[in-house]
């Protein structure tokens, strides 16, 4: 029988208050069991003072590297590091010394920031955070990470082909309580996250345990002709080399194709490009000029010199200030079956 989706995923409209309140956004993704209940996505308030909540977005974020104000971002938005319902489980473990919660961060990045934060605010856990590709492993820079015993970092790539170790994660079946990914679209071919990646999550998460994936696509909304060239460049690009710039609509139905889970939740949330989205805004459009720039292949697969690569860059930033763009981040959750294995 086929798994639910429920969705916060309806008509994409780009925001039209200064204050950004309740917007709605539209995706529904192809190829599932069933269509996604209708909601609406909230826009965060980007005049409310971030310091004033719980997950503000750093003083010196300016300073980070685009991997990092991500993170920061996707926090603020989602007011939280997580949104599986696991807060009850986190909770009760802090008084139970004798069963931590085993936790699994894969594609955790060359920071490993999402890894160290949940390792600090969960002290009682205990943290792996996977490095894929080239990424070095992540160093406990400040003098708060230097002193966390519950979080260690290893090095593993999977692929569908290639070696055998490469094709399975090393743990056990059953292993973690709650396993989360994100930002794979850049990092792994879509034929390993469908055949390999979703799999080895799922038999590596214990039953009844939650697994949750966050990716940002390439697609813009509400653009204008510079975006789309810039956007469908990207995509092109990206589809040359085997990965998918629209990655998220997938994922549902390749966590469903495993049999093994059960209903999806997926949230949408916008993340609007600009100066005029305030700081959220401004953070988002770094982040992604520094998406594009970091892809050095990209002007010569557009057949463009550098000067007019960032011409274009350019353009793009101007654009997103005049027809108010955003981008889109999917959160998708669900719980291992307890029959699985």
């Amino acid at each position: 029988m086929g798994a639910n989706i429920s969705s916060e995923a309806e008509n994409i409209t780009p925001p039209t208050s200064e204050n950004m309140q309740k917007e709605s956004i539209d995706q529904h993704p192809p190829n599932t069991p069933t269509s996604p209940t209708s909601r609406s996505i909230e826009l965060k308030n980007t005049n409310n003072k971030e310091e004033n909540t719980k997950y503000a977005i750093p003083q010196d974020v300016k300073q980070k590297s685009s991997q990092e104000i991500l993170h920061y971002l996707l926090r603020y938005l989602a007011q939280g590091i997580f949104l599986s319902p696991i807060q009850q489980q986190l909770k009760a473990e802090e008084n139970n010394d004798n069963n931590s919660l085993q936790i699994l961060d894969f594609n955790c990045g060359s920071m490993g920031t999402w890894a160290k934060e949940i390792a600090l605010e969960f002290p009682q856990t205990q943290v792996i955070g996977v490095v894929i590709k080239d990424d070095e492993i992540p160093s406990k820079s400040s003098d708060e990470e230097s002193t966390l015993s519950n979080l260690k970092f290893i090095k593993h790539n999977l692929s569908s082909s290639g070696e055998m170790e490469n094709r399975r994660l090393p743990f056990a079946d059953s292993t973690f309580d709650f396993v989360h990914s994100r930002f794979l679209l850049r990092q792994i071919k879509e034929g390993d996250i469908e055949h390999t990646v979703i799999t080895e999550l799922v038999r590596v998460t214990k039953p009844s345990g939650y697994i949750e994936l966050v990716e940002c696509d390439v697609r813009h909304f509400s653009d204008g002709p510079s975006t789309r060239k810039l956007t469908n460049a990207m995509l092109d690009y990206l589809n040359l080399k085997g990965h998918n710039g629209q990655l998220s609509e997938n994922l549902a139905r390749y966590l469903h194709q495993t049999s093994q889970v059960g209903d999806i939740t997926q949230h949408d949330k916008a993340i609007p490009l600009g100066h005029w989205a305030g700081q959220v805004g401004e953070l988002a459009i770094q982040s992604l000029t520094g998406f594009f720039r970091e892809t050095t292949g990209l002007p010569a697969s557009m057949k463009i010199s550098s000067v007019q690569f960032q011409e274009l860059l350019s353009a793009y930033r101007q654009e997103v200030e005049i027809k108010r763009t955003f981008v889109k981040a999917r959160w998708l959750y669900t719980q291992k079956l307890s029959s699985g294995k």
